[in-house]
């Protein structure tokens, strides 16, 4: 069995060895089928594919820190500069804020599952006795880098609610935060099809003048939390430099949602992306499959942006939609904070639905989606937490076995955005999330309402407006 990963190192090794080799006091059957707490470890351990990426000795399951380590993302300045040269990190010592739960009208979760955040310097022994005091079952025990303390995620064996247990756990000292496990789905219309349209969206963002700028310059990594990414496409070859697990239940595969939206970013054969030299990082936040079989979980994100900011990445890209989420979103202000730029889809839940999240965290480029007339798909969410819009109505990309669909939502509007940031990247290394931001809204094409407005954001993205902004920004520095 392979233990040894970039996110999986010696140091935590023994952690997973001890829940899986020591019964939980407690633990009781269930109604639903669950695996054995060592079984569903183990079969996280054996989930993790081997790396080609740099291994960190001091990082445990999801490529987080154990506590008390430290690491650094890219370099970042306050503000909305174009690049730093300090490195990034938390550096205070202080752990980041995690809002509270909201009190929610709608928006799913795992039925039985709660997960929690532990007090500094809390151990798996912390986690054991927590679960023996509540009559839980303990499933996972996974350090996590970005919100500074080990996530725990917990199985209610008995008639119990999850709102229940979750204010229960509250009061116990050892307790930082719970909460559900909140269900996200990915931001793509349902009615792919088949098609040989040209890929018009490059014409409408003018990506051509960006891509030569970028072409032979540093080549970006972008981090596509998702499904799985067929990596054997034709038009994918090369392009997957590393992958990793987060659902964790030690079965990889791979999906249409993630392989089209890595072929928008990445695509270098019969379709070209947005940015094909950019290489690519593969995370599994869902299992394979369409509709309500295509969920993550916020353990799963949480695992997934641990992992991609550990491995540096340039761009987080989060097509994919669901409640507001203590966990998540204080994971991705954490990545924000350190530099790291996320992007993410606004929404395909319609004009009057809540804000969707992570979109709606503050500092995420939320990205809605518009036809190749610049109309407004009609399925997309509208809000002031809105960044700017992008192509998303029949979207030409890679789909897993080789073959190409359309697709429809603001999960592929967010990938073009994320192939333009991917371009400015290359350029300038040391881009901050808040200029990368300022970029791409100042330089947008103004739709709908004259100014920013609650349905396009800024307006449609523009490549090369944006790549003569970031130009013009870089001769202002010097």
């Amino acid at each position: 069995m392979r233990l040894i990963h970039g996110g999986l190192a010696a140091g935590s090794l023994t952690a997973i060895l001890v829940l899986a080799s020591t019964p939980f006091a407690g633990a009781a059957s269930t109604d639903s089928p669950a695996l054995p707490d060592a079984a569903a470890l183990l079969a996280y351990a054996r989930s993790l594919p081997p790396s080609s990426g740099p291994t960190n000795t001091s990082t445990g399951p999801g490529g987080a820190t154990l506590p008390g380590l430290g690491t650094t993302g890219p370099a970042t300045t306050e503000g909305g500069q174009l690049g730093g040269t300090e490195p990034a990190g938390r550096g205070t010592g202080q752990l980041p804020a995690i809002a509270p739960l909201p009190t929610l009208t709608a928006g799913r979760f795992r039925p039985k599952e709660v997960i929690v955040l532990l007090q500094p310097g809390a151990t798996v022994d912390t986690a054991r006795g927590l679960a023996q005091a509540f009559s839980l079952q303990l499933e996972v025990f996974v350090p996590s880098r970005l919100l500074g303390t080990p996530l725990v995620r917990l199985r209610i064996a008995d008639g119990r609610s999850e709102a229940a247990v979750t204010a229960a756990l509250r009061g116990d000292p050892r307790v930082r935060a719970s909460q559900r496990n909140f269900i996200y789905a990915p931001a793509t219309d349902q009615t792919s099809r088949k098609s040989a349209l040209p890929q018009y969206a490059l014409d409408v963002m003018g990506v051509e003048a960006a891509q030569s700028e970028a072409h032979g310059r540093r080549r970006p990594v972008i981090a596509i939390i998702d499904t799985g990414i067929d990596d054997s496409h034709p038009d994918l070859l090369g392009s997957v430099l590393d992958r990793f697990d987060a659902v964790g239940d030690g079965n990889w595969d791979t999906g249409p949602h993630g392989t089209g939206i890595a072929g928008i970013i990445a695509a270098h054969g019969q379709l070209i992306g947005i940015a094909p030299e950019a290489t690519v990082l593969s995370i599994r936040a869902f299992p394979a499959g369409t509709g309500a079989a295509a969920e993550a979980t916020s353990e799963a994100l949480v695992r997934g942006l641990d992992w991609a900011t550990e491995q540096r990445a340039d761009v987080i890209n989060m097509s994919l939609a669901g409640p507001e989420d203590p966990f998540v979103d204080a994971a991705v202000t954490q990545a924000i904070a350190e530099g790291f730029i996320v992007v993410a889809a606004a929404g395909n839940d319609g004009p009057g639905s809540p804000p969707a999240h992570p979109a709606a965290v503050k500092g995420v480029i939320a990205v809605t989606a518009t036809d190749q007339q610049d109309s407004l798909f009609s399925g997309a969410n509208h809000g002031a937490y809105i960044s700017l819009a992008a192509p998303g109505v029949d979207i030409l990309s890679a789909s897993t076995g080789g073959g190409y669909n359309l697709a429809t939502g603001t999960s592929q509007a967010a990938a073009n955005v994320s192939g333009v940031i991917a371009l400015l990247r290359s350029i300038r290394p040391n881009l901050t999330p808040a200029a990368a931001l300022s970029l791409v809204e100042r330089s947008a094409k103004d739709l709908g309402t004259p100014g920013t407005d609650d349905s396009f954001g800024a307006g449609r993205i523009d490549a090369t407006a944006a790549l003569k902004a970031l130009e013009s920004g870089q001769q202002a520095l010097q």
